[in-house]
């Protein structure tokens, strides 16, 4: 029996370990050979940078300060846009000297924090010569974090300098839960807390728990404008329920398409059906993907994917889809729990293949509102401003034949204008007689938008839909 050689790399327990005839070995990988194991570290890179990168308020200065604590190294943080100067010879005598401060403490870790802010700049050259002079056998660790990854030079993230990157997502409903727990430890908490639901409200934010949720008030589904089933079926049944299509064999749908006159409100229906479905929502126009040079708008689609699924469930809203959706190639890709709803004003020159069956499965289009949706979109605009009850918003409904819910809020926010300039034109005449008349008394009257702020509203009023584009989303409906 031949004897083999072999390096132990881990024990359980840690540290220490007796062994024994009954004691078990796991092998893993390939073996490596003695020839190829000598000469390793001649055609290997030293490993001494290390990339950290995610949202804002993910814990990546926790995890480094961390990862100091645990180890017992020397941990010494750079601010990116701090030790930035005006001067460029001081940023780089600033860089220069946390380097020697971290080799005078070695073992070291050095954590630069937005690193994207250096990267970005000449002082990236004092910092590639800083980093190319590390060597493994230094006992030294630079780790750079950034929210930016795609912003930093590639020079820098080459084998030898920051070769490992690592994606530090945000929490999970565990990990959120963990996180509730360790800031209300100390907490006199009411019964009345419940840390569960908070966790569940906080869907896809990050520790810091900074971010702000989208929500809207729940969405009331008429027979006459949007049938209720087939909305329900397409958007909200895949996001809350994708376990029973597993169970069908069904792949549930990937998207929707909502098209129709501008200003109809479809970007509020995308908002509330992701509030209906209890789902994160995330907005992007079309145009703001595409940019002048190869490759950076395939680079924004895919980063905009990537965070849809680390919000997962999410509902991705892609507004004016037909800029980006022209040419053949702007497929939509199956997404787990992420469900995508597209808009567009012009659904005529999106190409077909994007359209057919297994890509935007459901094709919904959104009219313009009715008498009953006008007046709903009316007392809504108005829920928070003081209105005379001589106003008659549904006599204004009726009137509006033709105006889309963008037209309808011009209108509310133009009679709230001639209603304010009347309020300060009248405190400015009540001044004027105070001072005439110290004595006089004047009767406070509440500040209303009446009746005749609407009519003078009115007047300029104007359908910014015309007649030639209803019947233009009219055929295309109809020759679906």
């Amino acid at each position: 029996m031949r004897s083999v050689e072999f390096k132990v790399m881990e024990t359980d327990p840690a540290q220490y370990c007796v062994v024994a005839a009954g004691t078990e070995f796991f092998c893993e990988g390939e073996p490596v050979r003695r020839e190829d194991e000598d000469r390793l570290d001649e055609v290997s890179y030293d490993d001494v940078g290390i990339l950290l990168y995610s949202p804002p308020g993910s814990g990546k200065t926790l995890i480094a300060r961390a990862v100091a604590n645990e180890t017992g190294t020397f941990f010494f943080c750079i601010n990116g846009p701090e030790i930035m100067s005006k001067m460029a010879r001081e940023s780089g005598s600033n860089l220069r000297k946390a380097f020697e401060e971290a080799e005078k403490n070695v073992p070291s870790i050095i954590f630069m924090d937005e690193i994207d802010s250096i990267a970005l700049k000449r002082e990236k050259t004092n910092l590639l010569t800083l980093m190319d002079g590390l060597k493994s056998s230094a006992h030294m660790i630079v780790i750079g974090a950034t929210n930016r990854p795609n912003c930093i030079d590639p020079a820098l993230r080459r084998m030898g300098r920051f070769d490992k990157e690592i994606e530090i997502g945000v929490p999970d409903e565990v990990g959120r839960l963990e996180v509730l727990g360790i800031h209300t430890k100390n907490m006199k908490l009411s019964d009345e807390v419940d840390l569960e639901r908070i966790e569940n409200d906080t869907h896809a934010n990050v520790a810091a728990l900074q971010c702000i949720r989208e929500k809207m008030d729940v969405i009331d589904l008429e027979d006459d404008s949007i049938d209720a089933d087939i909305l329900n079926g397409t958007v909200q049944y895949p996001v809350e329920h994708p376990e029973k299509f597993e169970k069908f064999g069904m792949p549930p749908s990937k998207g929707v398409l909502f098209y129709g006159p501008p200003g109809c409100g479809i970007t509020h229906l995308a908002k509330a059906i992701a509030n209906e479905c209890q789902a994160n929502f995330i907005s992007v126009k079309g145009p703001e993907l595409l940019t002048m040079w190869f490759g950076e708008s395939e680079a924004n689609v895919r980063e905009i994917f990537d965070k849809a699924r680390q919000s997962a469930p999410c509902v991705l809203f892609f507004y004016e889809l037909d800029s980006i959706a022209i040419q053949r190639g702007s497929s939509v890709g199956a997404k787990k729990t992420v469900f995508i709803i597209c808009a567009t004003n012009r659904p005529d020159i999106i190409d077909p293949a994007l359209l057919r069956p297994g890509r935007l499965d459901q094709l919904i289009y959104i009219p313009l509102p009715d008498e009953e949706s006008r007046h709903q979109i009316f007392k809504a605009c108005l829920r928070k401003s003081p209105v005379s009850k001589y106003v008659d918003l549904s006599a204004l409904a009726t009137y509006t034949q033709g105006f889309s819910g963008a037209d309808i809020t011009e209108i509310c926010q133009r009679a709230c204008k001639y209603a304010i300039r009347e309020n300060i034109e009248k405190d400015i005449e009540k001044e004027r007689r105070r001072r005439e008349d110290p004595e006089a008394i004047d009767e406070e009257e509440v500040a209303k938008i009446k009746a005749a702020h609407f009519e003078e509203s009115m007047k300029s009023a104007r359908r910014s839909v015309s007649d030639a584009d209803i019947r233009k989303h009219l055929s295309f409906a109809q020759a679906l």
